[in-house]
Formats: C-alpha cells, sequence, structure tokens
C-alpha cells in the first residue's frame, strides 16, 4: 500500500468514528419535536436542548484545539467515541429538562474533540493538490450515522418506541470503539499550548477571508442544516397532518417520513461530496460557492410554497446537495489557509467550527421560540432571501 493509500485509510477510519458517533444525537432531531411531552417537556425547552450542545462548543472548540496540541491524534478520538456512546446510551432512560440539558451539554463537548479531530485528520494526511478530494470523502463518510440515524431511528420510533430504537443506535456507536483504536498513533504539528491563548475573539473576527467564509458556513448550517434538520417533522405535521401518509397500503408516520426525507443526505454526501471536492478544485471555491448558495436559496422558497410531498421532496434534495457542496468547499478554504499559514493562527479551525456551531445553535434555538408566532412559509421566504443576498456580495467578499 503506497503512502497515498496510507493516507486515505487513515481519513476513512477518522471519518466513520466520528459518523457512528452521531447515532444519538440524530434520533433527538426526529424524535424531540414529536414526543416532547411524553419527556415533560415543551417546545421552548426542546429548542433549547437541540441548542445547548451547540452553544457549549464555543468554549470546548478551543480546549479541543489545545488538546490536541499536546495530546495524539488518536488517543483523543478513542476517548471521545467511548464518552459518545454513553452518552448517547442515557437518552434512553432519563427525562426531565435538567437531566437532558446536562447530557446535551457533554455531548456537546464530546463533539468538539470529535469533529476537530476529522477535520485535523485532513489536515494532517493531505496536501494543497488533493485537500478538496480528500475533504469531500470524509465529508461524505462522516455524515452517514447522522442521517442513517435519523432513518433507523425515525422507522424504529415508529416500530418500537424510543427506549428500544435508542438502544439499538448506541449498539451502533459501541462497534465503531475498535476503529477508532486501528488510528495512526501521530502527533499533530501544534505543539506549544501558548497557541490556545492566541485563539481569541479576533481570530474570529478579525481575518477578513475567515470572516467571509464563516458567515457563509454559519448561514449554511442555520438555514440549509439546523433549520430543516430540527424542524422538517414539525413542518409535514404542518402540510401533510399527523397520521402522515398511505404508501401501497401502507400507513407511513412522521418519524418514519422525516427519517426517509433526512436520508437522502446520505446519497448526496456519500454519491457527490469527492465530486464537488475535485470540482471546487477544478473550477476555484468561490464560483463553486456562489452557485450552490443561489441553489440552497431556491429550495428554501419551494418549502415556502410548497403544499404537496413531492414538491416537498424535491426542495429537500436540493436544500441538502446545496448544504454538502457548501461543507466542502467552505472547510477545503479553510484548510487551505492553515495550511499554508495565511490564517492568524494554529487554531484556525476551531474559529470555523465555532462558526458552524453559530449558525447550528441559532436554528433550534430561534425557530422553537418563534413557531407559534410565525408561520413556516414567512420563515423560509426570509431565509431564501438572505442565502440569495449572500450569494451575491460573496465573490467581492473573498
Amino acid at each position: 500500500m503506497d503512502a497515498n493509500q496510507n493516507r486515505m485509510v487513515d481519513i476513512v477510519r477518522a471519518a466513520i468514528v466520528v459518523s457512528f458517533s452521531n447515532l444519538g444525537d440524530s434520533l433527538l432531531y426526529v424524535a424531540l419535536p414529536l414526543i416532547y411531552s411524553s419527556f415533560g417537556l415543551n417546545l421552548v425547552q426542546v429548542g433549547i436542548l437541540l441548542s445547548a450542545n451547540r452553544l457549549v462548543r464555543f468554549a470546548s472548540n478551543t480546549l479541543a484545539g489545545y488538546v490536541y496540541g499536546i495530546k495524539p491524534l488518536k488517543w483523543v478520538l478513542v476517548t471521545s467515541i467511548i464518552a459518545a456512546f454513553f452518552i448517547n446510551l442515557s437518552y434512553g432512560y432519563i427525562g426531565g429538562f435538567l437531566p437532558f440539558l446536562t447530557m446535551r451539554l457533554l455531548w456537546g463537548i464530546t463533539w468538539s474533540f470529535l469533529r476537530l479531530g476529522g477535520y485535523l485528520s485532513v489536515v494532517s494526511f493531505s496536501d494543497e493538490f488533493n485537500r478538496g478530494r480528500y475533504m469531500g470523502v470524509y465529508q461524505s463518510i462522516s455524515s452517514i450515522g447522522f442521517l442513517s440515524g435519523g432513518l433507523v431511528g425515525g422507522v424504529l420510533l415508529d416500530s418500537w418506541g424510543f427506549t428500544s430504537a435508542n438502544l439499538l443506535l448506541a449498539l451502533g456507536t459501541f462497534l465503531v470503539i475498535p476503529i477508532a483504536f486501528s488510528l495512526t498513533d501521530k502527533r499533530l504539528d501544534v505543539t506549544q499550548p501558548e497557541y490556545v491563548h492566541k485563539f481569541n475573539i479576533r481570530t474570529l473576527l478579525g481575518n477578513s477571508e475567515l470572516f467571509s467564509i464563516g458567515v457563509g458556513v454559519m448561514l449554511t448550517r442555520l438555514f440549509l442544516g439546523s433549520l430543516i434538520s430540527s424542524t422538517l417533522s414539525l413542518y409535514l405535521i404542518e402540510i401533510l397532518g399527523s397520521e402522515g401518509i398511505t404508501f401501497l397500503g401502507w400507513n407511513v408516520g412522521i418519524a418514519s417520513l422525516t427519517g426517509i426525507l433526512l436520508s437522502f443526505r446520505i446519497f448526496i454526501k456519500f454519491l457527490l461530496g469527492p465530486v464537488i471536492g475535485v470540482l471546487s478544485d477544478k473550477f476555484g471555491g468561490q464560483r463553486t460557492m456562489g452557485i450552490l448558495f443561489v441553489s440552497g436559496s431556491a429550495s428554501l422558497m419551494m418549502l415556502a410554497i410548497s403544499q404537496s410531498l413531492g414538491i416537498i421532496t424535491m426542495a429537500v434534495i436540493l436544500s441538502f446537495l446545496s448544504d454538502a457542496g457548501l461543507g466542502v468547499v467552505l472547510a477545503s478554504q479553510v484548510s487551505d489557509m492553515v495550511e499554508t499559514g495565511d490564517a492568524d493562527s494554529k487554531f484556525t479551525l476551531s474559529a470555523f467550527t465555532n462558526w458552524i456551531d453559530i449558525g447550528s445553535a441559532l436554528g433550534p434555538l430561534v425557530i422553537f421560540s418563534l413557531i407559534s408566532k410565525i408561520s413556516f412559509n414567512s420563515i423560509f421566504v426570509s431565509a431564501s432571501a438572505v442565502l440569495l443576498l449572500y450569494a451575491l456580495v460573496i465573490r467581492k467578499a473573498l
């Protein structure tokens, strides 16, 4: 096996570990909006719980960057995936707002280490000539767990209930722990603890290129990721009714239907992620980025005017395609900044993931607070307009 193959194997292994850590988390996005009352929760508390793990990452992303600077990548990922298993398992045996909030905060910290470890594996085992392709492969594989967890979890939720569904998904996380032990034991080139002190608000806002990319990834995660994934089940109830649909004589519940629609991300990211990475390397990130923001805006406008499952399905697929492409392009551009030293510090990846978390955290927190006051149509139209405006200005900003 040559050097390039060895690098790809390590990236694939890290991506699998990161992917299957997400199974329990993905189930909550399907289940909590539908059965929140059975946990003693209300919709506002659901929004807080789906945002809490992201809000805590503003601090834990920096901590993760510091730890990866002094500890080998392999052993940080091993510890993190073991913690993810126990956290995911706990969701089936707790109830009430405070216990859920505690576990969601712990999951947010754990995810900081898992996600940053995945990005750093790409940076460590790639170069400027293949980083887009490797990042596409990583993004494709690392998304499978979250998305398949939504599909399998939704079907199991309708069939067996939450506790059984959660237990099976937690066991899936357990099965990838040996893969983490097989990773290359490599220490990253971020060895000085003082780097952690250089990551501050200036790192987040002071670099104009990082700021432009950060705003882009924030909007992507807010409107094409968090908004759709956290509210899709409620949106389907509003359009189709609480009983779901009948297909070939079978009743398909809202949880199953939500999981099926979310699962389209599996095929889009797995099949098209590497392709988009190659196109980005060939044609340039700015041009690719502008096209994808326009397509994302169009998908949200389709959801705003949709009254049928067919249009909803097409809009969701287009949204996921735009989201997947933007994830690859934006992450590749930030990786290039780290490699070439254009950033203010080697904690640029931590700053980038903080921008992701700003968008991801705002989604559930804001939407579930406003959902009884603002229609889905108004939400989708507003989000579409913002993405279109960003697409018009991004070429001048970068």
